[in-house]
């Protein structure tokens, strides 16, 4: 059911009825079967017990390796990309945000994403055929709160902030990067790779920006 019906209907009906358990469904692409956790402690369990050879959300995406690696190399920086990988590279990665993400320290950061969670919703009615658009929007704004403290509001259909153009962004280069990983070359669109790659690096270079000029003007690091 949940992988023929529409995501969010078929989520909060597995939530609201699964609550303290799991639920198992087939994967809309890969048809493997998959589980959803709802339960905290269960969450904690997996991340403990993931096994020699963890996978990063991304892993099956050629194309956004490519790109990352890239990016790692002309950096030097380690860890760019590394979530999108599997295995080792992605454990590491994901073990230095870990000791903030996997303790009660995260209990500090429930208002930041409370505020960003209500304002979203006072928005959700411009959604009322797009929620799938306002779902992202919506996670976008409490990530971005707690990774910066700073809420763009991109629920807002008339939200001026720099960051809030940024989710439009990386969906479509998302779905750039799905089309060259999965699509036979013959399916592709013009410049396909070459549009992703402009995504990404509008990506990099408004977030740059604005940590630049937040850095400024309070010492933020």
């Amino acid at each position: 059911e949940m992988a023929q019906s529409d995501p969010l209907t078929a989520f909060d009906k597995a939530y609201r009825e699964y609550d303290s358990q799991v639920i198992k469904f087939l994967g809309p692409i890969s048809q493997t079967e998959e589980v959803i956790l709802f339960d905290a402690n269960d969450i904690r369990m997996v991340y403990a017990k993931e096994g020699k050879f963890p996978h990063g959300a991304s892993s099956f995406n050629n194309a956004n390796q490519e790109f990352f690696e890239k990016k790692r190399k002309e950096s030097g920086t380690k860890y760019t990309g590394a979530m999108s990988k599997s295995g080792t590279a992605w454990r590491e990665a994901r073990n230095v945000l870990g000791p903030g993400l996997m303790t009660d320290a995260a209990h500090a950061y429930l208002d930041l994403i409370n505020t960003a969670a209500i304002q979203s919703v006072d928005m959700v009615e411009a959604y009322s055929e797009q929620l799938g658009t306002w779902t992202k929007r919506s996670a976008y704004d409490m990530f971005t709160s707690i990774a910066l403290g700073d809420n763009p509001e991109s629920t807002d259909p008339n939200s001026s902030h720099e960051l809030a153009s940024l989710v439009e962004c990386g969906d479509n280069a998302l779905s750039l990067s799905v089309m060259l990983s999965m699509w036979p070359p013959e399916m592709h669109t013009p410049n396909a790779y070459e549009n992703m790659v402009e995504q990404y690096e509008t990506i990099f270079s408004v977030t740059r920006s604005y940590l630049e000029k937040k850095q400024n003007a309070d010492g933020f690091i």
